[in-house]
């Protein structure tokens, strides 16, 4: 399998959360939302690394007036997310 085709994977490394995506597969996974937001009517990706660059981009644009980005959003909501579904590691004040 070509690198560009590798599927997402998350995982700690070495203490380093690392995110991966193919560059293929980053396109054919963001296919649906892209279709939807545009009323169903599918949209074509001419250059795929391009393209990839634009979401990199966005992904790491200036942080907004609280000082996050999109990718501190990502963490906060799956952070809320695992919290809420009693994820090992966290306790609140008052638990045991």
């Amino acid at each position: 399998m070509a690198n560009k085709d590798l599927p997402l994977t998350v995982e700690i490394v070495g203490g380093v959360v690392t995110i991966s995506i193919g560059v293929s597969a980053l396109c054919q996974a963001v296919m649906p939302t892209l279709t939807g937001a545009a009323d169903g009517d599918a949209p074509t990706i001419t250059d795929e690394y391009a393209f990839a660059r634009g979401v990199l981009a966005e992904l790491q644009r200036a942080p907004n007036e609280e000082g996050r980005t999109p990718v501190h959003v990502l963490f906060e909501r799956a952070a809320l997310e695992a919290a809420k579904a009693g994820s090992d590691g966290i306790r609140y004040l008052g638990e045991e």
